[in-house]
């Protein structure tokens, strides 16, 4: 099974990002938009875990949220994504460093290194919205500003399901942030 821990989207964020892709629908058919119930925040990508190992991985991440105060990510434009010589993704993304976020991924992530996944990339705060087969041309200049404060205050396990030319995303546990009896 394909693995990876996410933040979840509010309503409130997940109603902004479906205006926006409205917008973006309007931009071409080169886009294809994510589905609403898919819309995340991805914190680190595990792979390929087999299923005997899935207690331990629900196990990490009990731990790495504990380890993390709850936060906040401030969302402020929504653009392209990715590699800067060809991008085909558009995502709400930072403008600024995200202080909170970042301290949470390194935790996530030291726990799963302990288990032995490797990261190929740094963590970014980012939602992906669309994505193009042949890059963005000339979508890739274009960037709405979208203002957006998404308070986290749990991480999700997630499994990523093939569903026919795509995926679908099953939660499979929880695990709140630092409480504040845990603080003590």
């Amino acid at each position: 099974m394909a693995l990876f821990v996410a933040i979840e989207i509010d309503d409130v964020a997940r109603g902004a990002l479906v205006r926006a892709m409205g917008d973006l629908a309007a931009a071409g058919p080169q886009l294809r938009l994510e589905r609403p119930e898919k819309l995340h925040v991805t914190v680190a990508y595990l792979g390929k875990v087999d299923t005997q190992r899935l207690d331990a991985f629900e196990d990490a991440l009990a731990r790495a949220a504990d380890a993390c105060p709850p936060f906040a990510i401030e969302f402020d434009c929504l653009g392209p994504f990715g590699d800067s010589r060809k991008p085909r993704i558009i995502a709400l993304r930072c403008s600024r460093p995200q202080p909170g976020f970042a301290a949470c991924a390194a935790a996530v992530r030291a726990q799963y290194e302990a288990l032995g996944v490797v990261f190929e990339h740094e963590a970014l705060a980012h939602v992906t919205v669309a994505r193009a087969r042949n890059g963005l041309g000339t979508l890739a200049r274009i960037e709405t500003e979208l203002p957006c404060i998404l308070a986290v205050r749990e991480l999700a396990l997630f499994e990523s399901v093939p569903a026919g030319p795509t995926t679908r995303y099953e939660r499979r546990s929880t695990a709140p942030l630092q409480t504040t009896r845990s603080r003590r």
